[in-house]
């Protein structure tokens, strides 16, 4: 119960007690797996651990993960790029892996320094054959980093036999680990070069010490290791390959044969727990016919994600590839078919709208129209409150009141009108200007309302702050006018009461400016997008049509950017 002494002794102990579990599954030697948080940190640690000289390459796939790509990218920006970044153009799906082994080949020059590679493909579910490709490149002295991030969990894993320079994994993805508790594997010829990210106390005290030491952090993830892998073992390699591969597959039939299309790979190729299957949506091009951006297309990809997440509940993930938009699919232990039949009839839905204009403008409007209700319901609830509120001061003084009532109604009936606006846009033509002006009507009505609401309040507190009993001033001023039958004391009481009351009311209507400025925002959004719906055309818009599309080729882009080298 000591957690000094558990940090300082206990749990180095306990950390390589999971690499050792680790390493069993992985087919390593417990000394070559460092933890690492994630695949990010393993990857940087590596290749900022090189000396890249001028001239020196760096050679990946167009398939490799963003977040490694930009890595590399910013490793040869940080050389004033010396350092050349050069990207094969591999098109799925594969002919043959013999084909891909030939390609890769032929981008190797004399200057190819290291090979980075994905075990399993991120975006297409992709499985590369390491145990042809890294000897490929380590008979010509090139080292490989593998990114390993899909693989551990879903393919049996032999690093002995594999023989990686470096390797890159995780527990989280399909070994039940918690996040943050990746690893990384280098072999020994290795070990003397690669540093961490981060410098700490155990600087040149060794391969595992120094990254086991990189100033105070969370190491509870990693000790979940050895309970997540005895899950995983619990329930059997192949009980669990089973139940997913055979659902994967199932889904991947089941969805291509609802949409009308079909998926990315052949069996032989993708990962046994993913797939790919195109979408039945025709990818976009702009008005010009050129293809999108890549920060275009991610945009593109993220509303159709968050549509399926918002609406339908579901978390998938939308990629584009040659051309076409695809959705990932993953299946897991706690997946059944039920799951992939509702993002079939998701999908439908979506591809029911004869353009995306009309699709992005149904479920923003729906979106805009779901918030703007709530406000409204608040705004009458609000409104009633106020009314409420003035009554008392009424009853105490009616000529002041009633100017107050009077001034409460008209900014009510205006703020209904004005927070209706979205409701209402389609019964009156005038709706549009009303939404680009209406605010500063609705700010100074509430304003007025809040400086003759507080000029009340002075009125009725003045028989307090008199210095006059209050039955004198009773007798002398008009506050008995409206109560003649109420004695002083009972009229005391209700002035007491509308001074409360009032002070009530100049809160909420603080409030309504507040809430009118919400309001306001969201009308502005949406005259916006009004605005500029109607400036487009569906010619400038990608068309959505359902049924089995042909496939958009590419132009010879990169894929990530323009800093690379596609060939």
């Amino acid at each position: 119960l000591n957690p000094d002494r558990f940090l300082r002794r206990e749990l180095p102990t306990l950390l390589r007690r999971s690499a050792e579990k680790l390493a069993e599954v992985v087919g390593a030697d417990s000394e070559d797996v460092v933890f690492v948080p994630n695949i990010s940190h393993g990857v940087n640690a590596v290749l900022r651990s090189m000396d890249l000289q001028e001239g020196d390459e760096v050679l990946c796939m167009n398939s490799t993960y963003p977040g490694v790509f930009n890595t590399l990218r910013h490793i040869c920006y940080m050389t004033q790029e010396v350092v050349e970044l050069k990207v094969v153009d591999v098109k799925l799906p594969l002919e043959s892996y013999e084909s891909l082994i030939q390609q890769l080949a032929a981008a190797i020059t004399p200057n190819t320094r290291v090979a980075v590679l994905d075990h399993i493909t991120s975006a297409a579910a992709l499985v590369l054959p390491l145990d042809k490709l890294i000897p490929l490149f380590q008979k010509r002295g090139i080292p490989v980093l593998v990114d390993g991030a899909n693989a551990p969990g879903q393919v049996p894993l032999d690093l002995r036999q594999l023989k990686p320079d470096f390797y890159v994994g995780t527990c989280n993805k399909w070994l039940f680990g918690s996040k943050s508790s990746s690893f990384l594997y280098v072999d020994k010829e290795h070990q003397s070069m690669v540093r961490p990210v981060v410098t700490s106390l155990s600087y040149n005290q060794g391969f595992i010490e120094e990254f086991a030491v990189q100033g105070t952090k969370d190491e509870s993830n990693y000790l979940t290791i050895c309970t997540a892998i005895d899950f995983y073992q619990n329930l059997g390699y192949n009980r669990v390959c089973a139940h997913n591969k055979s659902l994967i597959d199932w889904a991947s039939s089941y969805l291509a044969s609802l949409w009308g299309t079909e998926a990315l790979l052949p069996p032989w190729q993708r990962a046994p727990f993913a797939s790919a299957i195109r979408l039945p949506i025709q990818w976009p091009v702009k008005a010009n016919g050129e293809p999108l951006t890549a920060d275009e297309q991610c945009q593109v990809c993220c509303f159709v994600m968050d549509i399926l997440l918002d609406y339908y509940q579901l978390a998938t993930k939308v990629i584009p590839i040659e051309g076409s938009l695809y959705v990932r699919i993953s299946a897991q232990i706690y997946n059944e078919r039920a799951d992939f039949e509702r993002l079939g009839v998701a999908i439908q839905g979506l591809t029911n709208c004869s353009s995306f204009i009309e699709m992005f403008s149904t479920m923003r409007q729906l979106s805009i129209a779901m918030c703007i209700i709530l406000d409204e319901c608040v705004l009458l609830i609000v409104l009633s409150l106020q009314a409420l509120t003035i009554l008392p001061a009424i009853a105490v003084t009616r000529e002041v009141g009633l100017a107050v009532l009077s001034l409460y109604l008209i900014t009510a009936l205006f703020s209904v009108t004005y927070a209706f606006l979205y409701t209402l846009r389609e019964c009156c033509p005038c709706i549009n200007a009303l939404q680009r002006h209406g605010s500063k009507f609705f700010y100074v009505l509430h304003i007025g309302l809040i400086a003759t609401t507080v000029a009340t309040i002075s009125i009725l507190l003045e028989p307090f702050l008199s210095g006059v009993d209050f039955s004198e001033y009773c007798l002398t001023n008009a506050l008995d006018h409206n109560l003649s039958s109420t004695g002083c004391l009972k009229l005391q009481g209700y002035t007491v009461v509308a001074l409360m009351t009032l002070t009530l009311e100049v809160g909420l209507s603080v409030y309504m400016l507040v809430l009118g400025r919400r309001i306001s925002k969201k009308h502005a959004v949406e005259y916006a997008r009004l605005v500029r719906e109607k400036s487009l055309s569906d010619a400038e818009l990608p068309s959505v049509v359902r049924g089995n599309n042909s496939f958009q080729k590419k132009t010879g882009k990169a894929t990530h950017g323009t800093t690379a080298e596609v060939i």
